[in-house]
């Protein structure tokens, strides 16, 4: 009984086991024709249906024959059937493809780290990484006869709530933020979204918690004067004319309170190892679309670095923003929906909790106004839209 049918035989049985084993590699790496075929039907079996714990190989039997010739589809249908057959522990095998890789990109490392290749060592370091953390992923906690009086307790915790800028938005999620909640703000390019995020920095600064910026969109320095124009209510020239008095209202309003540390490209396990050393109270990752994360298409590496940030967020109990780009379908239009996320309509909105899309028409730009929707909200429960005033030249978003 070969490994590879083994492989194909757990990945039928487990969307857990699959994702170990997707996650840990490209599927068309190393494997038969008949294995990379298979497993990448698969994967377009469970991204369609979030739901799909195993697969339905009558279906994916058809699938075949409806793709290949008769000839090469019944060799292929042959395979999957003794595939399917097989008795198999899923997830035993699942790891036993990750150890297997995991001792691979460790050898590779190792040799990395003699030669002194340093793109090589960044990219194997995150992979290694990577598998690691898609090993860990079962440790899961469990919650078993939890109290009416403990849950009301835990959500009469005011303390325990975040408030958030702009005041409407705060409304809109009925004050109810929280340590592990992961927020998206999506939009259009040059429409605010590092607006609305350094609103929702300095807002956070300001009630005393610690938030650290992580970017890889623009020059960091960029981003840190045009943080100072939104914490001061001052613009850049206001700033050069009288550093003492933008100073003190720097120092007033809770700056030490935020740190920017800027990634090129970046990576889940980097991040990590960030907010391990400094555990802030929140962090701000602007983009997660230019993260380095290993996955075989476009869409697996978006959902891929929503789901880390996700998990990051619950790991270090931390209000998680993610900041990604709308699609073209957000051109000229005021009120952003779930599907206006760039090329990730269905996998990053499964990774968040709260969807915050900035939109804008020429007719609103003229007047400085942004639209602010929520087509997913399970913090607050309320899908609202409403109107907010961009103040451009300091970086600041406030309620109409």
């Amino acid at each position: 009984m070969s490994i590879e049918k083994k492989i194909v035989a757990a990945a039928i049985k487990s969307r857990s086991a699959f994702s170990k084993i997707a996650g840990s590699s490209d599927i068309k790496d190393g494997y038969s024709p008949y294995t990379t075929l298979l497993l990448g039907m698969f994967n377009k079996w469970y991204e369609r249906d979030i739901k799909a714990e195993k697969v339905d190989v009558d279906i994916i039997e058809q699938q075949i024959r409806n793709d290949l010739p008769d000839k090469s589809s019944n060799v292929y249908v042959n395979y999957l059937r003794e595939c399917a057959a097989m008795d198999v522990s899923a997830e035993n095998v699942a790891h036993l493809v990750l150890d297997g890789r995991k001792k691979d990109v460790g050898n590779r490392l190792a040799e990395a780290l003699l030669n002194g290749d340093e793109k090589a060592i960044e990219d194997l370091r995150a992979e290694y990484d990577n598998i690691a953390e898609t090993a860990e992923e079962d440790d899961e906690e469990e919650y078993h006869n939890v109290s009416i009086a403990s849950v009301i307790e835990e959500l009469s915790d005011i303390g325990a709530r975040i408030k958030m800028l702009p005041k409407a938005l705060n409304d809109a999620l009925r004050g109810k933020t929280r340590r592990g909640h992961h927020f998206l703000v999506y939009a259009r390019p040059e429409t605010g979204k590092t607006a609305i995020t350094l609103t929702m920095a300095y807002g956070l600064a300001y009630q005393g918690l610690s938030v650290i910026i992580f970017g890889n969109e623009e020059p960091v320095e960029d981003t840190i004067l045009r943080a100072q124009c939104c914490f001061t209510g001052m613009t850049e020239e206001q700033i050069k004319t009288n550093p003492e008095a933008a100073q003190k209202l720097l120092d007033e309003r809770g700056w030490a309170n935020l740190r920017f540390i800027p990634i090129n490209p970046g990576s889940p396990q980097f991040i990590d190892r960030i907010l391990s050393k400094y555990r802030p109270d929140c962090f701000i990752v602007d983009q997660i679309r230019n993260l380095h994360v290993k996955a075989d298409t476009r869409v697996n590496q978006l959902e891929a670095a929503a789901t880390g940030m996700r998990n990051l967020a619950k790991k270090h109990n931390a209000l998680a923003i993610s900041v990604t780009q709308a699609g073209d379908s957000a051109d000229e239009k005021i009120f952003l929906d779930m599907g206006d996320v760039d090329f990730s309509n269905t996998g990053i909105p499964a990774a968040v909790d709260v969807m915050i899309g900035v939109g804008v028409t020429k007719q609103y730009e003229s007047q400085s106004i942004r639209g602010i929707s929520l087509p997913k909200n399970k913090v607050g429960g309320l899908h609202q839209q409403f109107l907010v005033k961009m103040h451009q030249f300091i970086s600041r978003v406030e309620n109409m």
